[in-house]
């Protein structure tokens, strides 16, 4: 299967971007935590921004390629902290694979490692 239009691009990347980041269903952490759904929205985000610098060029300028650090999207920081309160027995987890996992459903956003350390601090016991 090849996506060759433009509104395909936007609705898979909205589509994804909403799973992520826009539902507290207990079932979407199954995507939301994949680390292959972040590198797919990171592929979407620049192909967006290559297609319409064919278009646009004040656009494609004003569309960064890449994504910024989601301490400036709170409301999507939320949704990440739904997703881990829905993941059973986090606290018995080990350290590093919590990181990873806040690291994977925070992609494909940037993050600061003090935001990683509050994360794990706010669910250290839950």
């Amino acid at each position: 299967m090849e996506i060759k239009e433009t509104s395909e691009l936007i609705l898979l990347q909205k589509a994804l971007h909403f799973i992520k980041f826009g539902v507290d269903e207990n079932e979407a952490r199954h995507v939301a935590v994949s680390p292959i759904t972040g590198k797919i929205l990171e592929i979407l985000k620049r192909e967006l921004h290559e297609e319409m610098k064919k278009y646009d060029k004040l656009h494609s300028k004003a569309l960064p390629n890449h994504f910024d650090y989601i301490e400036n999207y709170s409301h999507f920081l939320k949704k990440v902290y739904v997703h881990i309160s829905n993941i059973d027995n986090w606290s018995q987890y080990d350290e590093q694979i919590q990181i990873e996992t806040i690291k994977s459903l925070i992609s494909p956003y940037k993050v600061q490692d003090s935001t990683i350390r509050e994360i794990l601090e706010k669910f250290k016991s839950f």
